[in-house]
């Protein structure tokens, strides 16, 4: 699959990092340079009125609704730019979903949440109704008794895409700085969780780095070219 030179060139730097970490983790830093060449860049961000002049809005959409837009959000972001990074964390959870039923075959929650976040992506199903079930979940599942186990962080990175579903992006304005690690950042990205539920707490010195390195490995060499193409099951 031909990437962007560019968008190869930052695969390559991550997966060097990703080596050279001696527990094959991924930064926030290096994640985040990968979803702002995904979504968030000049020419695919998110539209901003005023303070970004050179980001115009559609002109498909009336000035009254972009008025109610701004005025609610503040910004909008780019709906095909942002679909590459809805699918990389659908992807993701995917991924996670056939982990949780792994590890809790009779429990169908993580389905549930799985749905969720793919109808809302879809737009079949009310993006704030979605919010408001996972929200639900979030209050209490930390209670669960498989809470810290890898079902637990698989749980927890599926309902995280129902947030980046609603096109929203939870380190918008966050400074995140190049030694940072995944202690330091909150709230942390579907992926960070995928990782944790993959090969434990990255601050356990008693982790799987062997796994760690083979999810990181996936995430940039099979799931970004894909989220990268636009393609089936997610959107035409």
């Amino acid at each position: 699959m031909l990437l962007p030179s560019e968008l190869q060139r930052i695969i390559n730097v991550a997966l060097e990092e990703l080596q050279r970490h001696p527990q094959h983790a991924l930064s926030p830093f290096q994640r985040r340079v990968v979803y702002e060449y995904l979504a968030e860049q000049r020419d695919t961000g998110p539209w901003l009125r005023e303070t970004s002049p050179w980001l115009d809005p559609p002109a498909s959409l009336p000035d009254a609704v972009l008025d109610v837009l701004f005025e609610q959000f503040g910004q909008i972001r780019n709906p095909i730019a942002w679909r590459r990074r809805i699918k990389l964390d659908l992807l993701t959870a995917q991924r996670m979903l056939r982990l949780w039923q792994e590890e809790r075959p009779e429990d169908s929650l993580g389905q549930r949440m799985y749905d969720l976040a793919e109808g809302a992506a879809l737009g079949v199903i009310d993006r704030e109704l979605a919010a408001k079930e996972a929200r639900s979940v979030f209050s209490w599942y930390e209670d669960a008794e498989y809470v810290w186990t890898s079902a637990f962080y698989a749980l927890e990175a599926i309902m995280k895409s129902i947030t980046t579903a609603r096109e929203v992006n939870v380190w918008d304005r966050m400074d995140i700085k190049p030694d940072d690690d995944d202690v330091d950042i909150d709230p942390s990205d579907v992926a960070a969780s995928a990782s944790f539920a993959v090969a434990g707490d990255v601050r356990d010195l008693n982790s799987n780095s062997a796994k760690r390195l083979e999810f990181w490995t996936w995430w940039l060499t099979e799931a970004i070219p894909t989220a990268w193409t636009l393609g089936e099951p997610f959107w035409p």
